[in-house]
């Protein structure tokens, strides 16, 4: 922490965090400096940016061993002449971190565990935001697998755009290191149309969507369906019917076994709602009653772009709230060049500067805006 010369500290600190490193032995060190600027010099970074359903005991387990209001008992005291190094090493990013608590009950993680869904539960550590939508995707998967459905899984992420749809789609097929095909929903017509899509991401060249499910039968593998409501007709997404339920597709050609296929769909759709949501709320913390109450109001929006018959079949949806100041103030430092060297009076200047250029719409997109404005406009 405090060794300011050490490069992509911050990425170290998060890998650190996801496989179970123990924070609390910083928290005392941490108390009344969270989501504050207290480092002299960014470091570089490489990274992209309750109860159980299931009648569990009241066990939890902490999947990343993260209490940060506890002193873990093995934990040694940090040697006093450390201290200020370890202070001057905190800043924005890795104080946003070292307060994420990603607890949850044994019979849930039991269930990611034997169902191979485990790794996702490192995401916490992999972007910023969303807590409780990588809450509720954690608990449905493990719902899923415990049930042993021969269902596949269908989800649509929507809510804003720039909030982490389409990072938390990608980081889902990465993390379980599975192949992913993406495709571009938008203006497609037909049932041809959607098995010829060529993936957005893919690295394997000019593959259809009909090829990688051919290439992918009987094997776990990812489908992203980016602005599925913004499809043309609805022949082209009705298509998504039989392999949504039955975990089969049918064409003239032949059929496909999807059974294995995870289904990620993003949507703008219930932006509006999301927003109104957020007003009325303030800065009191959403609990999950009020989330699912607005995943609901978020799938009637959706029914009436996609049609009932199709977002029946859709097993959860998640709406993405907005950022709160704390994770903007991350994200902000995030976004800064690696070779930034400030003062700590001109990094808190610069984060308010960065923050003042927000727009709620287009949220982290707008950061990434602002830091091109302040930070690399003078370099062209």
């Amino acid at each position: 922490m405090g060794n300011e010369g050490l490069k992509h500290k911050n990425e170290i600190i998060k890998t650190l965090l996801a496989y179970g490193a123990d924070p609390s032995v910083l928290q005392q060190f941490n108390n009344g400096h969270a989501n504050r600027p207290s480092t002299a010099s960014h470091p570089s970074t490489d990274s992209k940016s309750s109860t159980d359903d299931d009648g569990a005991d009241d066990r939890r387990t902490s999947v990343m061993t993260v209490r940060p209001n506890e002193r873990s008992q093995s934990s040694s005291p940090v040697p006093r002449r450390n201290s200020r190094q370890i202070t001057m090493g905190m800043n924005p990013e890795i104080d946003y971190y070292l307060t994420r608590v990603t607890e949850m009950p044994e019979k849930q993680l039991d269930a990611l565990r034997k169902a191979g869904f485990d790794p996702l539960a490192r995401m916490p550590f992999r972007m910023i935001g969303q807590d409780l939508v990588l809450q509720e995707l954690l608990r449905v998967l493990a719902r899923h697998s415990a049930r042993g459905s021969s269902s596949p899984v269908s989800i649509i992420f929507a809510g804003p755009s720039g909030h982490g749809k389409s990072f938390l789609s990608r980081s889902i097929g990465e993390l379980l290191r599975i192949p992913a095909h993406t495709v571009n929903m938008t203006n497609l017509r037909t049932q041809d149309e959607f098995l010829q899509a060529q993936s957005l991401t893919s690295k394997n060249g000019d593959v259809s969507l009909a090829a990688f499910l051919a290439g992918n039968e009987g094997k776990r593998c990812a489908v992203i369906l980016e602005e599925i409501e913004k499809v043309a007709d609805k022949s082209a997404s009705n298509t998504l019917l039989m392999p949504w339920e039955l975990g089969k597709l049918n064409t003239t050609a032949r059929q496909y076994d999807t059974s294995h296929v995870i289904w990620i769909s993003t949507s703008n759709a219930g932006e509006e709602i999301v927003f109104d949501f957020e007003h009325n709320r303030g800065d009191r913390p959403c609990d999950r009653k009020e989330y699912l109450d607005l995943a609901t109001r978020i799938r009637r929006k959706l029914i009436e772009s996609l049609g009932a018959s199709l977002v029946s079949r859709i097993t959860t949806v998640l709406p993405f709230l907005a950022f709160t100041h704390p994770e903007k103030l991350a994200l902000a430092y995030h976004c800064l060049p690696s070779d930034s060297s400030l003062s700590k009076e001109e990094l808190d200047t610069l984060l308010e500067d960065i923050l003042a250029d927000y727009i709620p719409n287009e949220g982290v997109r707008s950061i990434q805006r602002a830091v091109q404005r302040h930070c690399e406009d003078d370099m062209w």
